[in-house]
């Protein structure tokens, strides 16, 4: 190992407890305002609206996400807007 990098490995502090259960707040704090869900959550909620709405099962998806994350379907499809406006919140855009 270079000298310099020896130097370097011998000033590196061991945290303070404090600053390590502060980050770790930090860290839940931030973990827990992600939207995180699986991918076998989506696919089951779509495959229910595929069926139910009688939409494609790949149009089911973009409608299951935004439900899942509360979000806005923006499309141009007017189909898949037709089917998902009741459902969810969805704009209908230009082409």
């Amino acid at each position: 190992m270079s000298k310099h990098i020896m130097e370097a490995c011998q000033n590196i502090q061991r945290p303070r407890r404090g600053e390590v259960k502060s980050a770790a707040q930090d860290l839940i704090e931030i973990y827990n305002k992600l939207n995180i869900f699986t991918t076998e959550e989506v696919c089951m909620d779509a495959l229910e609206l595929a069926l139910t709405l009688n939409i494609t099962f790949y149009d089911a998806i973009y409608t299951a996400s935004a439900k899942k994350l509360n979000a806005t379907l923006y499309t141009v499809d007017q189909k898949l807007y037709n089917s998902s406006k009741n459902i969810i919140f969805a704009e209908l855009l230009e082409a």
